[in-house]
């Protein structure tokens, strides 16, 4: 910790550099030092906090690839201030609704905002209330938007909404959990999509430690909908033997004395493995998480 002073001081002169690249690496430096170096890294909030809500300000909205490392940076920073992240909740927060209501904005910026929010609430909690009713609307809003296109938005506000009822006070999210599990309920019906799944059940999770036994009479559907999840074949890819040689009689076919394998008939002896897409993979994690969270 002794040498991170200096470090930072380099990683703050590198994020004004003229050279992409270099303020790049800035950006991936100081997600990276959020990473690792807690707390320390915090302690210096008052050089790197003004700087980082200043150049996510100034990157051009179509930058997408620019604009989510300059959001991994911040998103990584802010998560672990905790009350530290009072003094600059305000432009924070106006940098974050502005991109969210904003019809210039990109989808991706919309994205990586909603995404930052998630952050931001894990390390304000109460602090963050006067923005909460905002911030409600303006996610309300993609998340009962059912275009395909913007489908990764409303993924990306259907997991902060988890968020925001996993930190926010009870008394507070209370009034809305009902409506919120009925939303999650009728995308997993109307969306087939791995990853809204994923963010649905994480969302159920959430909502069952705010509901308690209010959630019973929705637990069945739910429980229902995991379980299918689990048993889901979808994006499961056999892999089959390219090398197998073809033969008319096996010599080993017929030796006397020896066992005979028995094949199962759900089984295909030309199949060496199996791989599955991530998404799945996530999905049926989530499946298995989902209903210890609220134990």
């Amino acid at each position: 910790s002794s040498d991170l002073q200096p470090m930072l001081h380099l990683i703050c002169q590198a994020l004004r550099d003229d050279h992409v690249a270099v303020r790049n690496a800035a950006l991936f430096a100081i997600g990276q030092f959020s990473e690792n170096l807690q707390p320390d890294i915090t302690t210096f909030s008052d050089q790197i906090m003004p700087l980082l809500l200043n150049y996510v300000a100034a990157v051009e909205k179509s930058c997408s690839g620019h604009l989510t490392k300059a959001y991994y940076a911040l998103e990584n920073f802010v998560e672990n201030l905790g009350s530290k992240i009072e003094p600059y909740l305000p432009t924070l927060m106006e940098r974050i609704l502005t991109a969210l209501r904003s019809a210039d904005a990109s989808k991706r910026a919309k994205e990586l905002a909603a995404s930052a929010i998630g952050a931001i609430v894990n390390a304000a909690k109460e602090l963050l209330m006067p923005y909460f009713p905002a911030l409600m609307e303006h996610l309300k809003g993609y998340l009962l938007n059912t275009q395909d296109e913007m489908r990764s938005l409303q993924i990306q506000c259907l997991d902060t909404l988890g968020i925001l009822a996993r930190n926010l006070k009870k008394e507070v999210f209370l009034p809305l959990s009902e409506e919120c599990c009925q939303l999650g309920l009728n995308l997993c019906s109307q969306v087939d999509d791995p990853d809204l799944r994923r963010c649905t059940y994480g969302l159920f999770a959430a909502l069952s430690s705010v509901m308690e036994d209010g959630i019973a009479h929705h637990l069945e559907h739910m429980t229902t909908l995991m379980v299918l999840s689990l048993k889901s074949m979808e994006g499961v890819v056999p892999h089959y033997c390219e090398n197998k040689s073809f033969m008319l009689f096996d010599d080993d076919e017929e030796v006397i004395g020896e066992e005979e394998t028995v094949i199962e008939d759900d089984e295909d002896p030309d199949i060496e493995g199996y791989s599955v897409e991530n998404a799945y993979i996530d999905e049926k994690e989530d499946s298995c998480v989902a209903p210890e969270i609220g134990r």
